[in-house]
């Protein structure tokens, strides 16, 4: 009996050049075959598309933000690792800083690196080495960054701090008034979650308090006893939910928290409609918050809660569905699109049908978790590309930076890859 051995190759690694289809162009055989598309099972060239996307200069932020009011306003918010900052128009603007600022009390005298204030309160306040300090006088707030703004060295008292450097602006006795501009820290691999919530713009990680801006002045602390170091956040039946607080000193890996309906800034249990639930099931920790449809998704490493509304303003929501055994293991590749969210799991790719998550990464899933070391899983973050219909999902590989895109529109995976190293994205 004649035997006939076929050569399979999964296209999830390309192909092996050294055994070509008859339709297959061998320039296009090897992995990575990027900038390729599958097609009648053999790989194709995507004409149009080069091999890398050069992206230029860097940009100043890890996350981009388009911030809407209703008042038809439009902000373009940049989070950075240490500062919120808003992009300016008009000839000659830069960007100005939204970080929370400390201006209490007034300044008397500059000498040399030496700041004494009065009425200034630096020792209670908050304020910190690593903060930034400035007079009002020497400041353009809307053509950053400023030369005279000078980071503090130490905070000797309630009315003496010292600069690392003798302060380039007025100096000498006066009276006139400043801005501390507090640092904001983001914990190693972890990123910033932001929501807008009643025409605020909130956004916090696990290290910095629940910041919001509503559109003039400077950011400030939510709510300094129960929206402490939040990781996740997402607006839902017109409150502010937080996921993964700390409490009395201590994090709350398995509790949501709420706000007052129609007021984010308020989390006291005493307002009745603001509230808390905890995750019946604390195997792994919550990872992320969702929405799909008119349903809150609450996601944990291995497991996904379906919550829904009650329409009590007391109780706002309850528990509809609980699936183990797939979650968020990436809680930064949680994307939302088209009223339903996609991520990566501990095996695959997926998004949300329904109450159920199915997995997309077929094609593609092989050659992800070959490249993407298992201590790399985590780190992964994604970004929607609306305009594109398309989800990015950023990765260090053992081949460098790429981003696995999945386009949404067409069901095609795309791998690209970067000369620089990307700390956040955006889209309008």
């Amino acid at each position: 009996m004649a035997r006939f051995v076929f050569h399979i190759n999964p296209l999830e690694h390309g192909y092996d050049a050294s055994r070509p289809m008859s339709k297959m162009n061998p320039l296009y055989a090897n992995y990575p075959t990027i900038n390729c598309r599958i097609e009648d099972n053999r790989v194709v060239k995507r004409w149009g598309y080069s091999l890398d996307r050069d992206l230029g200069v860097g940009a100043v932020g890890q996350h981009v933000v388009i911030f809407d009011k209703s008042a038809s306003t439009t902000y373009t918010l940049f989070l950075t690792e240490t500062d919120l900052c808003k992009r300016e128009g008009g000839s000659g603007k830069t960007f100005s800083y939204q970080t929370e600022t400390y201006t209490t009390g007034t300044i008397t005298n500059i000498s040399g690196a030496v700041v004494t204030g009065s009425g200034t309160n630096w020792s209670s306040s908050g304020v910190a080495a690593g903060d930034y300090f400035i007079l009002d006088d020497d400041h353009s707030d809307d053509s950053e960054p400023d030369t005279n703004w000078a980071e503090i060295k130490s905070v000797d008292s309630d009315t003496q701090i010292t600069l690392e450097s003798s302060y380039s602006g007025t100096t000498g006795s006066m009276s006139k008034n400043y801005k501390i501009r507090k640092i904001y820290s983001v914990p190693t691999n972890e990123r910033w979650a932001w929501t807008i919530v009643d025409d605020k713009f909130v956004f916090t990680n696990g290290d910095v308090d629940v910041q919001y801006w509503d559109g003039t002045g400077y950011a400030s602390a939510l709510d300094s006893t129960y929206a402490k170091k939040a990781r996740y956040c997402i607006e839902y039946a017109n409150r502010l939910f937080l996921a993964d607080v700390e409490i009395s000193g201590n994090r709350e890996p398995y509790s949501i928290l709420w706000s007052k309906e129609g007021d984010p800034t308020t989390f006291d249990p005493a307002e009745q409609t603001a509230g808390q639930a905890d995750i019946l099931d604390t195997a792994t920790k919550i990872t992320g918050l969702g929405k799909v449809g008119t349903n809150l998704v609450v996601y944990q490493e291995d497991a996904i809660s379906i919550w829904g509304r009650t329409g009590v303003a007391a109780s706002p929501i309850r528990r509809l569905s609980y699936l183990m055994g797939i979650g968020l293991y990436a809680p930064y590749s949680l994307v939302h699109f088209l009223s339903t969210n996609a991520f990566l799991g501990r095996d695959d790719f997926y998004i949300m049908v329904g109450n159920a998550p199915q997995p997309i990464g077929e094609k593609i899933r092989h050659l992800f978790f070959d490249l993407v070391d298992i201590n790399e899983l985590k780190n992964v973050w994604g970004v929607n590309f609306r305009r594109k219909n398309e989800i990015a999902w950023f990765a260090n590989t053992t081949d460098g930076l790429l981003a696995f895109a999945w386009n949404y529109k067409n069901k095609e995976w795309s791998i690209y890859e970067f000369n620089d190293v990307i700390l956040g994205a955006g889209a309008t």
